[in-house]
């Protein structure tokens, strides 16, 4: 066995992905606890709708690296055509898992404003279509 096959097989992570998904989360975080929200340093506010911001960026990442992840997830799955239904199936459980966990934290928290107040098309809900899309 090589000593490059030794090292794919010990760690089948990538680990480009994982430093990107850490500095994500951290700037998402930054993101929506800026301190004061009176003061807020710009690059963390979104910008007008003729510009960008770095947290503008945010999402997209996200986007990316449920593409890439799914990419390297599914390489070995979709070799044979035999898991083609299993994997649509699963794929549609993961959307709709997402989508109902989206809607059930915003219940959760903003249980008392009512069903008027629920954001349909949130981060979670995107992020699982895009998913099944994709």
């Amino acid at each position: 066995m090589t000593e490059n096959s030794k090292l794919k097989t010990q760690n089948s992570r990538l680990l480009s992905l994982d430093v990107m998904r850490g500095a994500t989360v951290a700037a998402m975080t930054l993101v929506n606890n800026p301190g004061d929200w009176g003061h807020i340093y710009a690059p963390l506010e979104h910008s007008a709708w003729n510009g960008c911001t770095p947290t503008d960026l945010i999402f997209p990442f996200f986007l990316f690296m449920v593409g890439v992840s799914t990419v390297f997830a599914m390489e070995t799955k979709a070799a044979d055509p035999a898991n083609h239904s299993k994997m649509i199936w699963s794929s549609l459980r993961r959307m709709l898992v997402l989508i109902v966990i989206s809607w059930g934290i915003q219940l959760f928290y903003h249980h008392a404003e009512g069903l008027g107040h629920l954001r349909l098309p949130g981060v979670l809900p995107r992020i699982g279509l895009v998913f099944f899309f994709m």
